[in-house]
């Protein structure tokens, strides 16, 4: 399994919650909005990359929580992000 981690910047669309008639000045104002993703890489296609915020690897085959599936084409930048060892000893006392 993999337990990479890993830091998203994307770029999502955007819309309107009413489907109100909108003035030209609305209309400049709506924009794709800039998102931050980070969780745990259990995916990745030539197409898109799938995030889990969680992992159940009690079961078998393991669970997935908190799924988010993000296109490769919105993506803007990606880090790995690494596993400090005070990390694993604060777990581990």
């Amino acid at each position: 399994m993999n337990n990479k981690i890993v830091s998203i910047e994307w770029v999502d669309s955007t819309e309107y919650e009413d489907a109100a008639w909108k003035s030209e000045k609305e209309v400049q104002e709506l924009q794709p909005v800039k998102i931050k993703s980070a969780g745990i890489l259990v995916q990745d296609s030539d197409l898109y990359i799938t995030l889990a915020s969680s992992i159940n690897d009690s079961e078998d085959p393991p669970q997935y929580g908190g799924l988010i599936s993000i296109p490769k084409s919105s993506i803007r930048i990606a880090y790995s992000l690494k596993q400090y060892d005070f990390l694993k000893e604060l777990v581990n006392e």
